[in-house]
């Protein structure tokens, strides 16, 4: 029957330890719970070991069981003071690690425990189990004594020492909490004590573990379910005291259970008492802030003083459930947050406002400004932009988009014009650039936008946080696209200026060369002529000469007379019925001996049909374009040939002079038709001549509405082609019945 009682006790005692443990767990977050968790493990696995030891009927299965107890009896007195160190919040200069020196003894106990049978210093030899025992009988051994009474004993005593004067500390403020903690730490080990002096027995069951037990019970229930309003009294002075705010607790007659010091100075409240105060009737408190305390709204803002002075008070309430009517106030001073919040306002609204004004600044720029993260993604744009690359519907629409969104969209309205929209190909590349090389750059990008072509002056920096770290890309971009039109016309207006400086100057010393020569060998001839010895063959030759070289200079005069007047506007048509066919034989004539003359095949090819030569059209200008195209061909052509064709319709007169002379270079194919132009600009160049006559000749062919233009390879000779509107003109007989139809209209007889 003692058996079974002792098993009950031991069974029931382990089952509340795990039960209570599971409580404490629950509650893990509360300080010391998880050092009273250990505690209760270890007081039930002390409990089951002497369970079991009751339970077991042999002596080596109860010795085996008894000796497995010692792992928990000699460890639960050290972890017990762990447990007080973090209840009353106690904190030693060293760490907690530091003191696990305290096992040191206990892990000598349990080995001497498995050893005893070698030296006896925890049991003698006459150890036995008596007739009816549940548990052995020890003959205790010297080192029992002291590595287990003496060395738990210690530890208790400083445990409950600690627990004392934390206690004293806390004066009343948790008088029933403090009583009930002091009874938990005097239950196990007084008890024990009693026990092993037999002042008490119950029979031959130790009932040291079920005290450990109560005891752990009662702490439980005192630091998780009964602490002064729901908080754990853990080191007040180091919770409540040293909180900046300000804590009172009010029961139901307005009358103070509780305050600390930061809540009697915001009050005006003596400093030395700190219960049964009623605040209501005390003169000295702060009147405004009082009535904010007592009214019954549970969250309120009070503000005392003015300007600079103003401090700012935050009011909060929560009800207290014991007693009813109770409720704990919070009295915070929110000054500097009030004037951080106000900072921080007014720092809002400047930026806003400085952000508007920007947004209305960069919005009305006709450049183009826009800022990008690391990933290439808009985080601001302009008006600009948006208008005029992007086709966004909006500022907002480019935001946490990369350019290649628009692209792709605009793209897909012509995706069959590869240069329908390009913008963003260049753009991303020196994106890339100044994220790599974290340097601001400028460049000179061509894109297309809707199929329009446009130079972009671009310039982009990187952009840094305070941190030094770089976070993104700013642009802006100035559409120069008229600027580099002017600029490439004012460099083409500079060139051709000079050019035609050049060609100028090199006209003028021409025209020198052309005047002096011919005029100089006019006077010396004239003057050997004078003479009287001289020769009739060489006065014939004389005379030849002086009259070629008189022709020369009459053709130069002409020649820039007449360019003269077709600059000045004086030069017009004069039209006329002629024969065709004869002015195209009168020319082959004229020219044939001057071509034979130097050693030239002269080729005609015409094909002038007789019923459509007579024209009418400017017989003179007709001849002057023959005749300088012509000349030019003997001029340039030393060997080979000339070919004159010419061709007619009804409508059209087509004629053209080819040469196998030196031809014309290509480059020159395009001026050589300017005024003051030879393609040889040199004046000692080996042919001679103003230079004039091409230019005369397009005049005149322009002037009869044609064109003009030519076929040419240096070295190969050269072929030019002219192609004119042609009238036809009425024949003689034609001619004289329109002339008396005008008589007889005029009302004459003929």
């Amino acid at each position: 029957m003692e058996l079974e009682q002792s098993s009950i006790v031991y069974l029931v005692s382990t089952f509340l330890c795990f039960v209570v443990c599971f409580m404490a767990w629950e509650r893990r977050i509360v300080v010391g719970a998880l050092e009273m968790c250990a505690l209760l493990i270890d007081a039930g696995f002390w409990s089951f070991c002497l369970f079991i030891e009751s339970a077991c009927t042999t002596f080596e299965s109860k010795l085996l069981w008894s000796k497995l107890s010692y792992f928990f009896v000699t460890t639960a007195p050290v972890i017990y003071l762990f447990f007080i160190i973090k209840f009353v919040g106690y904190k030693p200069n060293q760490k907690t690690s530091n003191y696990l020196f305290l096992f040191v003894v206990p892990i000598i106990t349990v080995l001497l425990v498995w050893t005893n049978d070698k030296h006896h210093l925890m049991w003698g030899a006459n150890t036995k189990m008596t007739n009816g025992s549940p548990i052995i009988v020890f003959e205790r051994g010297f080192w029992f004594w002291i590595g287990v009474m003496v060395y738990s004993y210690f530890i208790l005593f400083l445990a409950t020492l600690r627990l004392f004067l934390f206690l004293i500390r806390s004066q009343n403020k948790f008088k029933f909490k403090g009583l009930l903690m002091m009874a938990a730490a005097l239950f196990p080990w007084v008890f024990s004590l009693l026990f092993s002096r037999h002042v008490i027995s119950v029979g031959v069951v130790d009932l040291t573990p079920i005290y450990m037990v109560t005891s752990a019970i009662l702490f439980t229930f005192g630091f998780l379910y009964t602490g002064f309003f729901d908080m754990i009294p853990i080191a007040r002075e180091t919770l409540v005291e040293t909180l900046p705010d300000g804590i009172v607790a009010l029961d139901g007659m307005n009358r103070v259970q509780d305050i600390n010091k930061n809540a009697k100075l915001m009050l005006g409240l003596e400093t030395g008492k700190n219960v049964d105060i009623d605040i209501r009737n005390n003169r000295q408190t702060e009147p405004t802030l009082t009535r904010a305390v007592l009214s019954d709204e549970k969250d309120l803002v009070v503000c005392l003083g003015e300007d600079a002075d103003q401090q700012t008070y935050h009011v909060m309430k929560q009800e207290i459930k014991s007693p009813p009517g109770s409720r704990l106030i919070i009295i915070r001073n929110i000054s500097d947050q009030v004037v951080y919040q106000n900072t921080i306002k007014a720092g809002e609204k400047k930026y806003r406002d400085l952000y508007n004004t920007y947004r209305l600044i960069s919005d009305n720029m006709t450049d183009m400004v826009w800022a990008k993260d690391l990933d290439k993604r808009f985080i601001f744009v302009n008006k600009s932009i948006c208008d005029n690359l992007l086709k966004a519907n909006d500022t907002d629409e480019p935001i946490d988009k990369d350019y290649l969104y628009f692209y792709e969209r605009e793209r897909a309205k012509n995706p069959d014009n590869g240069l329908w929209h390009t913008y963003g190909e260049q753009s991303d590349a020196s994106d890339d650039f100044i994220i790599k090389t974290r340097k601001s750059g400028h460049f000179d990008e061509h894109v297309y936008v809707e199929g329009v072509a446009f130079d972009l002056d671009v310039r982009k920096a990187p952009v840094f946080n305070e941190n030094g770290e770089m976070v993104g890309v700013v642009g802006s971009a100035r559409d120069v696209t008229k600027q580099k039109k002017i600029e490439k016309d004012l460099y083409n207006a500079m060139i051709k200026a000079e050019e035609s400086d050049r060609l100028k100057s090199a006209f003028l010393a021409n025209m020198s060369h052309e005047i002096r020569t011919p005029m100089n060998t006019i006077l010396g001839f004239i003057s050997i002529l004078g003479e009287q010895d001289i020769e009739e063959k060489e006065r014939t030759e004389y005379l030849r000469i002086v009259k070629e070289s008189g022709e020369r200079l009459l053709n130069t005069i002409n020649d820039i007379i007449d360019i003269s007047k077709i600059e000045a506007g004086q030069v017009s048509t004069f039209l006329s019925d002629f024969d065709l066919a004869d002015l195209v034989s009168t020319i082959y004539t004229t020219f044939r001996k001057q071509v034979e003359s130097k050693g030239l095949l002269f080729i005609r090819k015409f094909s002038l049909p007789d019923g459509l030569s007579y024209v009418h059209s400017d017989k003179e200008k007709l001849y002057s374009i023959f005749a300088n195209l012509i000349n030019n061909a003997i001029k340039f052509t030393p060997k080979g040939y000339v070919e004159l064709f010419c061709t007619l319709t009804d409508t059209r007169f087509e004629l053209y002079v080819k040469d196998t002379g030196i031809g014309i270079p290509q480059d020159k194919h395009h001026i050589i038709f300017e005024r003051f132009i030879q393609a040889d600009v040199s004046h000692q160049r080996p042919y001679e001549g103003s230079g004039l006559g091409l230019s005369i000749t397009k005049a005149y062919v322009e002037m009869l509405d044609g064109n003009i233009w030519l076929e040419s390879q240096e070295g190969k000779g050269s072929t030019f082609f002219v192609s004119l509107p042609m009238k036809q003109a009425l024949s003689t007989d034609e001619e004289e019945l329109r002339i008396r139809q005008i008589i007889s209209d005029a009302g004459f007889n003929v």
